[in-house]
């Protein structure tokens, strides 16, 4: 789907330019006049589940912007956006991890990018920005198969209250491990289990090649779909973490 398309270059595209360690900013907010508002939502969850901090992004529709927030469960993103848009919001409404706005004043952007990161600066610890993660199975590798994932595509379009299936497979053992993209900004690796093997893309993940080895023995938390490839088509693991045992 292209909405879905679009989101993974945006996201992709935030990971190789402006990846924050927990240290760097409490929130993400991006904005492009391009983005509808459809898009600003799919984007905002991505970024929020990799990276486990609030996330606003905002688009541009029938001359007006429009945003979308997602946040983790400590940081009320609604009532942020209440208090950090007063005066330039046009309306708002959500709950404590989700919300919607619109406004039209495009030379108010810099003022709200910063009173929000004020106010989830004053709000949010280190200790808040630590991803956890929770996956909807355990699968072994034997069980990611072509059949699952056709299964799993009778599911979408995937975003807020549909979530796309997160799985946990461990113990598989890299056979092959390497670096891909501009600066080898993200991470490929084959890993094997019982017989089976699986191919993994880590988008933004490049760094971890340090903490991996062939033959090492890691645990997988990722996201399942079909890469098409040459004309053909195989399962693949679009990784969200690795942890190396």
């Amino acid at each position: 789907m292209m909405q879905e398309s679009d989101a993974q270059l945006i996201e992709r595209g935030y990971t190789e330019e402006r990846l924050h360690a927990v240290d760097g900013p409490k929130i993400i907010l991006l904005w492009d006049k391009r983005w509808s508002p459809a898009l600003v939502g799919l984007v905002a969850g991505r970024l929020l589940e990799r990276y486990a901090r609030p996330v606003v992004t905002i688009g541009h529709h029938e001359g007006q912007w429009i945003g979308s927030g997602r946040s983790i469960s400590s940081y009320n993103i609604t009532e942020a956006m209440r208090t950090s848009g007063a005066g330039i919001l046009t309306r708002v409404g959500g709950h404590v991890q989700a919300c919607g706005f619109a406004f039209e004043d495009e030379s108010r952007l810099p003022e709200l990018s910063e009173r929000l990161h004020v106010h989830a600066a004053e709000r949010l610890t280190s200790e808040n920005l630590v991803p956890k993660k929770t996956y909807d199975a355990e699968l072994d590798l034997l069980d990611v198969h072509a059949d699952l994932i056709r299964v799993l595509d009778q599911f979408e379009p995937f975003g807020e209250g549909n979530p796309r299936p997160l799985f946990c497979t461990r113990r598989v053992l890299i056979t092959s491990v390497g670096v891909m993209g501009t600066e080898g900004r993200h991470l490929r690796m084959t890993v094997a289990a019982g017989g089976a093997f699986l191919k993994c893309v880590g988008f933004g993940m490049g760094s971890r090649l340090r903490e991996l080895r062939v033959g090492g023995t890691v645990d997988l938390l990722y996201h399942a779909n079909m890469n098409q490839w040459n004309g053909r088509e195989e399962p693949q693991a679009m990784l969200i973490d690795v942890c190396v045992l």
